[in-house]
């Protein structure tokens, strides 16, 4: 998946290079929209500097899942006998090391949804994999972002331990996902690959009114095991 920010050059390089030796028909380029960023707590449009044009960003990973269900790909691939789809991002290409690992792991586990995860401490800029339930005793397994896991942990376990090694009980994610195909088509039909928003910003000052730089409402596409309805479906490796 690209971006108006890297569609041409990904087109480029790609026939720069004979595709690396893949055939035309192995790989698909999908494009993202952009969407309006924003300035403040009220939601004033950002503009582009010295221009009457208001500034877009990409709406985040997320998109992938819309994309994959709106171009038919996904469904696509199950017809052609494939099983399971990884997702990752192209900073971190060495998760091919531990494919063969984790996939089997997904297999025998019957996991519809899993995280390829890493050892974290308390206080990493990384996301965690969690299994949160409910009052009602509903139970879902999620990556939960750093920046919300210490109010997470205050009002639930308090001080987030450590084992022998130092490090945390909860695994990191690091947005390596391998998805069942069959149950995700399934899902699609339902959520159309849509996942729901978040903003991020980050602000100017202690007033919290105004953002330091412009933020958009964004998707990520590890917040798709939210929609998995058997929490003991997701897991992680």
């Amino acid at each position: 998946m690209t971006s108006d920010d890297t569609y041409k050059l990904t087109v480029e390089i790609l026939k720069k290079n004979n595709n690396f030796g893949m055939a035309d028909d192995q790989i698909t380029i999908m494009k993202q929209e952009k969407v309006c960023a924003m300035i403040d707590d009220q939601a004033h449009f950002a503009l582009v500097p010295d221009k009457l044009e208001i500034e877009t960003k990409p709406h985040g990973h997320g998109d992938v899942h819309t994309l994959l269900y709106m171009t038919g790909l996904a469904k696509k691939w199950e017809e052609q006998g494939k099983k399971y789809v990884l997702f990752f991002q192209d900073t971190n290409p060495f998760v091919m090391r531990g494919l063969p690992s984790a996939l089997g792991v997904s297999v025998t586990q019957k996991l519809e949804f899993n995280f390829v995860a890493v050892p974290r401490k308390p206080g990493e800029a990384v996301g965690a994999i969690i299994r949160l339930k409910n009052k009602c005793g509903k139970a879902v397994t999620q990556n939960v972002e750093y920046n919300i896991l210490e109010p997470l942990f205050k009002e639930t376990i308090g001080k987030e331990e450590v084992d022998a090694s130092g490090f945390a009980p909860f695994p990191g994610n690091i947005n390596n996902l391998i998805v069942s195909l069959k149950e995700y088509n399934e899902s699609l039909k339902d959520s159309k690959g849509i996942i729901s928003e978040f903003i991020n910003p980050k602000y100017k000052d202690a007033t919290k009114t105004t953002f330091k730089s412009s933020a958009r409402l964004e998707t990520l596409m590890q917040d798709y095991s939210k929609y998995i309805k058997n929490a003991d479906c997701v897991g992680c490796t």
